[in-house]
Order: structure tokens, then sequence, then C-alpha cells
């Protein structure tokens, strides 16, 4: 049971930040997030158990504390949700194709945009490469995602 609390609360927490980091760039805010996921991955006991009985727990301050209790409560975040609400369909989607991180999205969305379309052809042209120094390779597995390929086929 803790480690399914805990997972899921680090798995929001990832999440988070990767949405923050390409919304806002890297920020202490986003290394909170990354550091008290990699926390709560390493506790021995559910994290609301511990918050319960009012002890603290290091790396994890009360606004994150407030959430991995929403979390044990209702099973989700009401701010991931408002972020996954504001990112364009685009992000989650350039996050998962291995080789990209938050900055590098961050980078293709700045230059080109959040259309999908317009990413794509950016890939195919070599721009993406030119503009974001997306390596080749990676490019191509953008190009397949946004075209409704898996971007694990290369």
């Amino acid at each position: 049971m803790a480690a399914a609390l805990n997972e899921r609360a680090a798995k929001c927490f990832l999440e988070i930040a990767d949405l923050l980091a390409v919304k806002e760039g890297t920020t202490p805010r986003v290394a909170a997030y990354r550091r008290a996921a990699r926390v709560l991955l390493q506790l021995d006991e559910p994290a609301d158990a511990v918050l319960a009985r009012g002890e603290h727990i290091s790396g994890i301050g009360e606004a994150l504390a407030k959430k991995i209790q929403e979390i044990a409560q209702t099973g989700t975040c009401a701010f991931l949700a408002r972020l996954r609400a504001e990112t364009p369909p685009v992000v989650p989607r350039l996050l998962a194709v291995p080789g990209l991180g938050p900055k590098r999205v961050r980078a293709i969305v700045d230059a080109f945009g959040a259309d999908p379309m317009r990413i794509r052809k950016a890939a195919e042209s070599g721009e993406l490469m030119q503009k974001v120094k997306v390596p080749a390779a990676v490019a191509v597995r953008i190009a397949r995602t946004l075209a409704g390929e898996d971007a694990e086929a290369n």
C-alpha cells in the first residue's frame, strides 16, 4: 500500500514538474516537485500516514504535503488536472518522445508554436534540427509520433 500511494503521488509530481518546466522553464518550483518525487519513492510507509502523525518529511513542504493528502483521499491532484487543461495537447505527446525532455519541448513550442502539423513538418524538413538542435533520430521520432505512428518504431 505504501508503494502504491507513494508511486502514484511521485508520478503526479514528476508530470507536474515536466509540465511546469515546459511552461515556466527550470525553476526552484520544478526542482521541488522532482525532489519530492524522489523522496516519496524512498519512503518505507505511505506518505499520508507519516503526515497524519504530524511528522515532517524531509524535502516536502506544506503545499506538497497537502497535495499528497489530496492524492491519498481522492486519487487525483487538482493542480495537475489544471496544468493538463492549460497545456497544449502536443506537449504531452512530445514529452513522450524518447530523447526529448521539457527543456527541448519548450524550445520546440517557442520556435514553432503548438501546432502538431507545423512541428511535424519542421521535423521532416530538418528545420527542427537547425533551430532547436534536435538530433536527427529524435526528429524522426517526433515526425512519427505526430503522424500517429509509434515513436518507439525507430
